[in-house]
């Protein structure tokens, strides 16, 4: 019987520790839960809070900083910045949030690194080079959490930098002449901004009849923009301003400008075959002239004496002649690019000549595609026929009759 008792007894106490180890897990599972929901619930609205904070602030560095490339008013970043510190006072009242800020501008350095000054806004343009940059450092203070001197950056530019030498293009048929000009554009962090088109661009400073934007991959850069501009005629002097306005609204200015190594060469001949009288006459601009009163009379000239660089660019040919005729006759002009095997199948024709002389340019750039090679070593020829008008047929005269090359070297 004593036996059973203590069994029994034994059995009870054991349900008890069960029931009380039971109770024990059940609060701490609660309790767990209540610390958990209070741990984290109120923090993650304050990060999401701090993170609005930021961002916005960021924000409004970017809209000041595009304000102020449009307006180049100083104060407008410190004027955003101070209505905003108050703005976000009132707009978390009772939580005890105070944003700070101060101010620094960019430069960059020698090596194209961004740096800053306290100046709050800061720009360098009208260079090869340029930008447009900010910079603001906040301090976040909110008093409900016991958060003191959290702070954060906002910084923003916008860089413009060529990275090609500016190159001139004659294109033939028709001639046309284009300037072309490889840029980077970068943000604040240095990266290539990649999402520009034509309309971002704006070019001035140079009388130009067309302009495109392409984008390219460069090796060292990345994304790069090709800029090209047509124009009418090319000019050694040359000064490109590029306006870029990135997706923000944000305004950089650059300059690109310098002299092209023009080459312009004239050149008379020194060799002559044909049916004119005198034909010598014309080597030289004086008072003696080459002549013929037959229909279709040819003189060819040669041993212009040309010796342009191999690998020149040839911006312009142009022949001159010195003219005039008795009556009303004309002047046909052709060339050869082969020592005269051939000629062009372009030719130019002088209309009704005046009796008195006049100078005449014929530019036949165009007339084919124009080489070092096909000029030097005696291969440019020139030839011109008499062409009577009317029933009789009187004299031409010719003064003078010269090359001109213009080229860029290589």
């Amino acid at each position: 019987m004593k036996k059973l008792v203590k069994e029994r007894k034994g059995q009870f106490v054991i349900i008890a520790v069960l029931m009380i180890a039971i109770m024990i897990m059940s609060i701490g599972a609660l309790m767990h839960r209540a610390v958990t929901y209070y741990r984290h619930e109120p923090w993650e609205e304050y990060l999401a809070l701090m993170g609005n904070i930021e961002l916005n602030s960021k924000r409004l560095v970017e809209l000041s900083l595009a304000n102020y490339s449009s307006t180049l008013d100083q104060c407008i970043l410190k004027s955003n910045l101070e209505k905003w510190s108050t703005d976000v006072s009132k707009i978390y009242l009772g939580r005890g949030v105070n944003l700070n800020y101060s101010l620094a501008s960019g430069s960059y350095n020698a090596y194209g690194t961004l740096i800053y000054y306290n100046f709050g806004l800061n720009h360098s343009w009208w260079k090869p080079t340029s930008f447009t940059a900010a910079n603001a450092t906040f301090t976040l203070d909110i008093s409900s959490i016991g958060l003191r001197g959290y702070k954060f950056n906002a910084k923003t530019s916008l860089k413009i930098m060529n990275v090609s030498k500016l190159i001139l293009t004659t294109v033939k048929n028709p001639t046309r002449y284009i300037y072309a000009i490889n840029v980077i554009v970068t943000d604040e962090y240095n990266n290539p901004i990649t999402s520009l088109k034509r309309e971002n661009f704006v070019i001035s400073g140079l009388n130009y009849t067309s302009f495109g934007v392409s984008r390219l991959y460069d090796e060292t850069y990345g994304a790069i923009y090709k800029i090209e501009c047509e124009v009418p005629q090319p000019s050694q002097e040359i000064q490109m301003i590029i306006t870029v306005y990135d997706p923000r609204g944000i305004k950089v200015i650059s300059r690109i400008g310098g002299t092209l190594q023009t080459c312009n060469e004239t050149k008379s001949p020194t060799n002559t075959t044909g049916q004119w009288n005198n034909p010598t006459y014309a080597y030289a601009n004086d008072t003696d002239y080459a002549s013929t009163n037959k229909n279709k009379d040819k003189q060819q000239y040669h041993g212009y004496g040309f010796a342009i660089p191999n690998g020149s660019q040839i911006i312009s040919v142009r022949v001159g002649l010195d003219l005039f005729t008795e009556e009303d006759e004309e002047i046909r002009l052709y060339v050869s690019q082969d020592g005269g095997k051939s000629w062009l199948k372009d030719s130019w024709s002088s209309g009704a000549l005046p009796n008195n002389e006049a100078t005449f340019w014929v530019d036949v750039t165009n007339w084919t595609d124009w080489r070092a090679e096909n000029i030097n070593s005696n291969m440019i020829w020139t030839k011109v026929e008499h062409n009577k008008v009317g029933g009789k047929s009187s004299n031409i005269y010719l003064d003078w009759i010269r090359v001109e090359v213009t080229y860029i070297p290589p």
